[in-house]
């Protein structure tokens, strides 16, 4: 009996666990919702350092995930690929908090590719915020050009969206 009255508490814990584990993970961490389409949970990179790393590097995201680009202004913005492993669709976000723009299914580039052989993906118009998502996300959540953007859980209200 002992062993099972164990076994018991071990289970019923390791169930009470589990769920406060799910409980406070993705929602407290920061996020970015566009229109009632979809919802990302984000790494920001708001400093020079972080947006200069940005993704590159990683050999994966995962489907419901992102990086949050942040500037201090809006003005037409340029990203490239180096040292990606994986390709993106970016997302140009106005200082409204409103999608401007996207540039679908950006290729990572070939092995040892020289910089300036590197290509660019420009906005076509003013951005404030950039989101990169995996390539194909912008078409398979169905997102279009005026979507609004809202920041949640601790960037919320942080960064003006």
């Amino acid at each position: 009996m002992n062993r099972l009255t164990l076994f018991l508490f071990l289970l019923m814990l390791t169930a009470a666990l589990g769920c406060s584990v799910s409980q406070t993970e993705g929602p407290d961490g920061p996020a970015v919702r566009i229109g009632e389409k979809a919802t990302y949970s984000v790494d920001t990179a708001v400093t020079d350092t972080e947006r200069q790393q940005g993704l590159s590097g990683r050999e994966f995201m995962a489907q419901d995930a992102g990086m949050l680009f942040v500037f201090e202004d809006e003005q037409p913005r340029q990203f490239w690929m180096k040292d990606m492993r994986f390709p993106l669709d970016i997302i140009w976000i106005d200082g409204q908090c409103r999608l401007v723009g996207v540039s679908a299914e950006v290729p990572i580039p070939p092995p040892n590719a020289d910089d300036a052989d590197i290509p660019r993906a420009p906005s076509n118009l003013p951005a404030r915020y950039v989101l990169e998502l995996n390539a194909g996300e912008w078409g398979r959540a169905g997102l279009s050009e005026g979507d609004l953007i809202e920041f949640l859980g601790p960037i919320a209200g942080q960064y003006g969206c």
